[in-house]
């Protein structure tokens, strides 16, 4: 029988919520992932394809967390995140 855990995980990830949800619980901890000031100044969006999306609010925050991308990924996987890879863009 399957666990109910594994049923959810599942059923969320058929119906696309997996990735919105793990990128929910990456903006509950993003300033402690990324540090304060760059916390104010980006913002997760999704995971698509292992591929963490990042909002910022202009290009120098974005070369910045690609800079971070190495340490970005390391600590998403506390969250079972599942990145591989992260896509920095200025629009917020």
């Amino acid at each position: 029988m399957e666990s109910l855990d594994r049923l959810l995980a599942e059923s969320l990830e058929i119906m696309g919520l997996s990735s919105a949800l793990r990128a929910s619980l990456l903006q509950t901890q993003w300033q402690d992932i990324v540090g304060k000031k760059a916390s104010l100044n980006s913002k997760p969006v999704m995971i698509r394809n292992k591929i963490l999306i990042i909002a910022t609010t202009n290009p120098s925050w974005s070369h910045r967390l690609t800079m971070m991308k190495n340490e970005i990924i390391k600590k998403t996987s506390v969250f079972e995140a599942k990145v591989e890879d992260i896509r920095c863009r200025a629009t917020l």
